[in-house]
């Protein structure tokens, strides 16, 4: 059986991607608290390149989730309001 990894799932966007996935994924966060009970949850900041590999270790697929952030750390809506480009 394959393993995803989710990070940000504590978070809006990952939340709803870990609660929609299905099957079981192993859940990236910061703050283990705020995880949903009984999920598979590695946790590891950023910073910390080792406690990140601990929690890929056996991953076969990794979403990288966030939302757009501005530089200061608000959120952006640039994402949803810019329409994409199409090539040509």
């Amino acid at each position: 059986m394959s393993l995803i990894v989710i990070s940000g799932a504590t978070g809006r966007l990952g939340g709803r991607v870990a609660r929609n996935i299905g099957g079981s994924p192993r859940l990236l966060v910061r703050d283990a608290s705020r995880a949903p009970e009984g999920a598979d949850v590695a946790v590891a900041d950023y910073a910390d390149g080792a406690a990140v590999q601990r929690a890929l270790d056996g991953a076969d697929t990794v979403l990288m989730v966030s939302a757009a952030e501005t530089p200061t750390g608000s959120p952006s809506t640039a994402a949803s309001s810019t329409p994409p480009r199409r090539p040509g």
